[in-house]
């Protein structure tokens, strides 16, 4: 049985409104930017055209190594700063880069600017669900959930983009660059509109600030409850300082009670991203026509059937499977219809089933998502989420040579075989997870009052 801490009471019986309305979009805007970026980076590598160029993977590395740092740099602070001054920080720093690029779109250029790009992706993509959900009622923590829909956009967007641009008349302007304006203003755009985020009630909560209040007061007058008071026990913020951060030591997560909680954690993100990373890179690869809009189009597809995916687990994840048993049963089935278009060299075939895969490989993807966001407690939730997002990133590097080598020693059915495993291994581990339970009750402490 959940309990419930005075600030998720309050910010249940303020309830959703127009405040989490806006702030669902930025933080659903900043994990979709995350993936536009990282496929524009991919197309950047692919149609870049410069002959005193010997190495293009270089570009590859630079984006990957910036959102690496930038996810557990930006992951650190928010411990320190807070969640909603670093989260203008992260889309500003990639938007930075975005216009250096366009700016001076030269090889050198592009090394530091996709690593800038990398810097503030990275603290969106391990930042953005803690921000949203530390300021909703508890009993929506499944449009979490939903939320994940937000990466299979992002792909989604840049592949239309790309598939757009390769119908376009005749430009003096690369596509390559068109797609990083576009990618560019939508990070400008989402920049402003990220201004009007307020600080986490529960961060504030953990570190006795007396902002809370004025914070919890502007939450519910922009839902409309204008007359909404509380006050909190005297006694809690009798000792705070104004100038006290609260930080938590970074290997907390590696100490128990957290520690089973960290390896499991660990060991999903960990082959649950080799296989994804997989399915991205190399299936256009095992069409039996290969050409740029077929790339595109099984890429684009496959998101299609990822939003699926992401509604199929919003709705398990509050049944009798929860969180762990949605995530095992996505895993397993996502392993196993591998197995329909391994044989098969038709391109119908392979279009249809490679769908059905990363349908449920994102429906137990956003499930694992939400659910890490729940396992960790507030002030070490950063730091938590944030190893496992570096985790994630780390297999971006080094997924794409192995599996390579996998294909040259046992061609295609090798990396079948191995993504299928990948994948009950993720299964596996999610059955040894705490599960999560929205069946909340008020824990027993001096009552919120409303009236003062």
């Amino acid at each position: 049985m959940l309990t419930l801490n005075p600030i998720e009471k309050a910010l249940e019986d303020i309830g959703w409104g127009r405040y989490q309305t806006k702030l669902y979009f930025n933080c659903f805007a900043a994990l979709a930017l995350t993936m536009l970026w990282i496929e524009t980076s991919a197309i950047i590598m692919y149609k870049f055209d410069d002959d005193l160029v010997k190495s293009k993977s270089n570009l590859a590395i630079s984006i990957n190594l910036g959102t690496l740092v930038g996810c557990y740099v930006f992951s650190y602070l928010i411990g320190i700063y807070g969640r909603a001054p670093i989260f203008k920080i992260t889309v500003a720093v990639a938007a930075c880069g975005g216009i250096l690029i366009c700016i001076f779109p030269c090889y050198e250029v592009l090394l530091f600017g996709l690593f800038v790009i990398g810097l503030g992706m990275g603290g969106d993509g391990s930042i953005g669900t803690t921000v949203f959900m530390e300021a909703i009622p508890v009993s929506q923590h499944r449009t979490m959930t939903i939320l994940n829909v937000s990466y299979c956009l992002g792909t989604a967007l840049s592949i239309f983009f790309a598939i757009l641009l390769e119908f376009r008349i005749s430009s003096e302007q690369p596509a390559w660059l068109i797609l990083t304006w576009i990618s560019t203003i939508i990070s400008v755009i989402l920049t402003y509109l990220r201004l009007e985020v307020l600080e986490s009630p529960m961060f504030l909560y953990e570190i006795k600030s007396k902002k809370l209040k004025e914070v919890i007061k502007t939450i519910a007058t922009i839902n409309g409850k204008i007359d909404f008071k509380f006050s909190l026990p005297h006694e809690r913020f009798s000792s705070y300082d104004e100038e006290e951060a609260v930080s938590s030591s970074v290997f907390e997560i590696f100490r128990n009670p957290l520690l089973r909680t960290t390896i499991l954690q660990t060991i999903q993100y960990f082959w649950s991203s080799v296989a994804y990373t997989n399915m991205i890179f190399f299936m256009p690869l095992l069409l039996p026509e290969s050409s740029d809009l077929s790339a595109y189009s099984v890429i684009f597809l496959q998101q299609i059937a990822g939003f699926g995916g992401t509604y199929i687990a919003s709705k398990c994840i509050d049944t009798q499977l929860g969180r762990k048993g949605t995530e095992a049963l996505a895993f397993m089935l996502s392993g196993l219809t591998i197995y329909p278009f391994m044989f098969s060299e038709r391109t119908g075939i392979i279009y249809i089933w490679s769908a059905v895969s990363f349908g449920f490989l994102m429906m137990g993807l956003s499930t694992l998502y939400t659910h890490s966001q729940e396992l960790y407690p507030t002030h070490v939730r950063g730091l938590g989420v944030g190893w496992v997002t570096g985790i994630q990133l780390m297999t971006g590097v080094f997924t794409p040579p192995l599996t390579e080598k996998l294909g040259e020693i046992g061609g295609n059915s090798l990396i079948f075989h191995f993504n299928a495993v990948c994948y009950f291994i993720s299964a596996a581990a999610s059955l040894f997870l705490t599960e999560h339970t929205h069946e909340a009750k008020e824990i027993e402490c001096e009552p919120l009052n409303y009236e003062l």
